[in-house]
């Protein structure tokens, strides 16, 4: 099984990509808007990938998740990215992105525990 991982800044190697803990749930990448033009030749635009947390123990767990990433600090910040492709979900591919932190609300909750959490992943340039 592959893993979903993950660094600070662009262009980071596979190799110095850190383990996302816990994994995430994830259904590849998608795309903002898909279109066919009259060649038949089919356009997507605005590719993006939603990792989803369902639960943590604490909002300890959840900060511990987002800190080695300085997304505990940020709104946004640009990542490496290793995640699910669009074709194959056993697939995965190294992308430069920029994560989302998630908005508490639409993004997920916090009744008990910190759960349903969803980090977005756009601007994605596969590398």
């Amino acid at each position: 099984m592959t893993n979903f991982l993950w660094a600070f800044g662009h262009g980071v190697a596979l190799v110095d990509l850190l383990l996302v803990t816990p994994q995430p749930k994830c259904q590849g990448l998608k795309t903002t808007q898909r279109t066919h033009s009259l060649s038949g030749a089919v356009h997507e635009i605005g590719p993006y990938t939603e990792w989803v947390f369902e639960l943590f123990e604490s909002e300890d767990d959840y900060a511990a998740l987002l800190a080695p990433v300085n997304l505990d600090s940020n709104l946004f910040v640009d990542l490496t990215i290793y995640t699910r492709n669009q074709r194959l979900s056993s697939t995965f591919v190294r992308y430069n992105a920029r994560a989302i932190l998630p908005e508490i609300g639409p993004d997920g909750g916090l009744d008990v525990f910190p759960r349903g959490l969803t980090i977005l992943h756009k601007k994605l340039i596969a590398i």
